[in-house]
């Protein structure tokens, strides 16, 4: 009996301890969950914080050199007169018509070979249409014939044939006077 009691008391006393450890378990779980939340934030924030840094001393860089540009005498700075300024732009507006000028030589050049391939091509087609056209009346004139030595008649009906009309053109083509045939 003696032991019964004394394990009797045991559990009253440790009852207490076994709930509040319980609750100090469950405290720690959430605790050490609230920190695992916290780990990646505090990561992010640390990095955060070295990038500004970073930028921070790269922007001091600039203010201690753009300070030691602007101690440094102004006589330094201002070595060039207005005169020497305005010689410069003058100059670099005549190197600059003088580079326009070369690009409209160019390009008039290129103009000047496009014109000239263009009537190459207008006068080739003129050409080949008048052949065209001199291989059809050619075609007629047989077909005349044929049906004239057919018939008894043999009358032309006052139609010009067309050995007459390529020698009436002939004629009226000089180098001056160039017509486009239709």
């Amino acid at each position: 009996m003696q032991v019964q009691s004394t394990l009797t008391h045991l559990i009253f006393v440790l009852t207490p301890f076994s709930l509040r450890f319980s609750v100090v378990k469950a405290r720690l779980s959430t605790v050490t969950a609230k920190e695992r939340d916290i780990l990646p934030r505090e990561q992010t924030l640390l990095q955060h914080k070295q990038r500004s840094t970073s930028r921070l001393n790269q922007k001091d860089k600039e203010i201690t050199s753009l300070q030691q540009l602007v101690s440094q005498p102004q006589e330094q700075q201002q070595q060039f007169s207005r005169q020497d300024v305005e010689v410069a732009v003058k100059q670099a507006v005549a190197r600059r018509e003088q580079e326009l000028r070369i690009l409209v030589m160019k390009r008039e050049e290129e103009v000047a070979v496009a014109i000239a391939k263009r009537k190459k091509e207008i006068i080739e087609a003129v050409r080949n249409h008048e052949a065209e056209v001199d291989a059809a009346c050619i075609q007629r004139e047989k077909l005349v014939k044929k049906r004239s030595t057919n018939r008894s008649n043999g009358s032309s009906r006052g139609r010009t044939s067309c050995k007459r009309r390529r020698v009436r053109r002939s004629k009226m083509r000089r180098p001056q006077q160039r017509r486009k045939v239709r």
